[in-house]
């Protein structure tokens, strides 16, 4: 049964970015009270123009004024200031609040701030999201949950305005590992896909029909069966996922490898290939321009004629 709207805890939300702000216009289309902030200021007047809410004047005077507090922030550095800082939520938060990261932080970051937050009583929840904006709009993302069984049921209602499906991976910390894995895996399957798209318009084939064998293949992925097609032959670029988040996922996933000691040859020459592309295609792009690179390099187009 939905709550009633005087049951609903009240929301803060810190980080208004490309992915965060369409988070936080989700939490208010839902009608939830939502306290806003960004370390922009110009970036939280501009939402509250186009969008409403309420400001906070710091992450610590939201933490005393809302109920759960959530944070999507592009650089690690950005969530701890916003947890730990000395305007952090840990020194405005009171017993039995909640903090929830949907940022891609680092395992290791997540469980020393959730140490730091149970301190003062309060528990945390890491939530990243899989997949993009055009999942988000659709309301059809996939939420990773780690925490306390009690603190992900109090989070799941709010974390259903974002998607369709939650998958909880153990305690806190565990879903920012499962993310840089599973992006990981996903910038690997696009690296090949997309390699084998431009050696075959080299070689003179379909890149249509050469994606449909794909598909009928051993070597079908999310990339051969979707976005290829979606995104790169009609010259899109649009999927919504950040090459650059695509990277931090990489250097995630490589520093668990290092801790754990694990050889993962794959993941390094993926980090080094998708690296090289973000430095020729600059910052903020689409994830799915990498293949622009790959058709310099290529001297190619899939949507053209082969050189």
């Amino acid at each position: 049964m939905p709550q009633e709207p005087s049951a609903r805890p009240t929301l803060g939300f810190v980080g208004l970015g490309p992915v965060g702000a369409p988070l936080a216009t989700r939490l208010l289309h839902a009608g939830f009270r939502v306290q806003v902030y960004d370390f922009d200021n110009d970036t939280t007047r501009y939402f509250l123009m186009e969008t409403g809410g309420e400001i906070a004047a710091s992450p610590r005077f939201m933490a005393e004024a809302c109920d759960i507090v959530l944070a999507m922030l592009p650089r690690p550095s950005d969530v701890r200031a916003a947890a730990t800082s000395r305007e952090g939520v840990v020194h405005g938060f009171g017993e039995g609040k909640l903090f929830i990261d949907m940022s891609a932080s680092p395992p290791a970051q997540t469980r020393e701030i959730a140490k730091d937050l149970r301190r003062v009583g309060v528990a945390m929840v890491d939530a990243p999201m899989l997949g993009g904006l055009a999942d988000l709009r659709a309301g059809k993302l996939t939420l990773l949950a780690g925490g306390d069984d009690d603190a992900i049921a109090r989070a799941e209602p709010v974390l259903a305005c974002f998607g369709s499906r939650l998958i909880r991976t153990g305690p806190v910390g565990s879903a920012h590992a499962t993310k840089a894995l599973c992006g990981q895996l996903a910038a690997l399957c696009f690296l090949a896909t997309a390699e084998a798209l431009v050696v075959g318009r080299r070689a003179d084939l379909d890149p249509t029909t050469l994606l449909e064998a794909l598909n009928a293949s051993a070597g079908a992925n999310h990339a051969s069966e979707v976005t290829m097609a979606r995104d790169v032959l009609t010259r899109s670029f649009g999927s919504g996922l950040g090459l650059d988040g695509l990277l931090a996922d990489l250097r995630q996933a490589l520093d668990m490898a290092h801790d754990s000691e694990t050889p993962a040859p794959l993941g390094a020459l993926a980090h080094e290939l998708w690296t090289t592309g973000r430095l020729a295609l600059g910052p903020g792009q689409d994830h799915t321009r990498l293949v622009r690179w790959l058709e310099q390099v290529g001297r190619t187009e899939l949507g053209g004629k082969p050189s």
